[in-house]
């Protein structure tokens, strides 16, 4: 626990490897809380609130795209395209949540259940194969890995990658998309995707009691010292 805290307090657990220039036609992504990077498509960018609301009007766009958050919710893709009616090409699309995950019993079926219970709500249906844990990336970042198919109540069906990555006390989910008819064609270019997948920061584990209580104690004397030094300092001057 004492490491942890002090890898935590001084480094902020900071893991990425030095990262190698991105090949030949890809871009580097970096999303906005800086948790995460990956190498996609050159004309791959973030999906900005104004263009979500145009896509949202258009017919036969997947749902992810009428609605986001930059720094919660969110589309990677060839915007200009969608913005100009072409909606045939794969996509990336992320959610990040504030705590890491920590399931105590069966992740397999609490994770199936989560999504059972997100297309009750939606009328989506989601069916999940194939869930396991396994690295990826240059740090061999360990997550937990499925295949998902989506099938909304109308249009397209979706099939998708999914990682779920917990990293520096946040959770991150990846989902690679394509369309389920085209989703063979791009499987070997999402693996290649994740290849380069990095995190800033690794995963901080379950907090324990003691670690719930000595963080905010520790804060707290390093604010008391700060004070008493510029009290002092104050003083001194006075």
């Amino acid at each position: 626990m004492k490491r942890t805290l002090v890898a935590g307090a001084i480094t902020g657990l900071l893991t990425a490897l030095p990262a190698q220039e991105p090949a030949a036609g890809t871009t580097r992504f970096t999303n906005l809380t800086r948790a995460f990077l990956i190498d996609l498509p050159g004309d791959f960018r973030q999906l900005a609130p104004n263009e979500a609301l145009q896509l949202a009007d258009a017919p036969s766009t997947p749902a992810d795209w009428h609605s986001t958050a930059p720094r919660s919710f969110y589309a990677i893709g060839p915007v200009e395209r969608w913005l100009d009616g072409e909606v045939g090409t794969p996509w990336l699309y992320v959610m990040e949540q504030d705590n890491e995950w920590h399931i105590e019993n069966d992740f397999v079926k609490e994770l199936t259940e989560r999504w059972e219970k997100s297309g009750e709500a939606t009328g989506v249906r989601h069916e999940l194969r194939d869930i396991h844990m396994a690295k990826v990336g240059p740090q061999a970042h360990q997550v937990w890995r499925a295949h998902r198919t989506v099938t909304p109540r109308t249009g397209r069906p979706i099939r998708t990658i999914d990682i779920y990555a917990p990293t520096g006390g946040r959770q991150i989910t990846l989902s690679l998309c394509a369309w389920a008819d085209e989703f063979d064609h791009w499987q070997p270019s999402f693996e290649k995707w994740l290849t380069t997948l990095t995190f800033a920061r690794q995963a901080r584990g379950e907090q324990t009691l003691g670690d719930r209580l000595w963080t905010p104690i520790l804060t707290g004397g390093i604010v008391g010292l700060a004070l008493l030094l510029l009290y002092k300092h104050s003083k001194r001057t006075g």
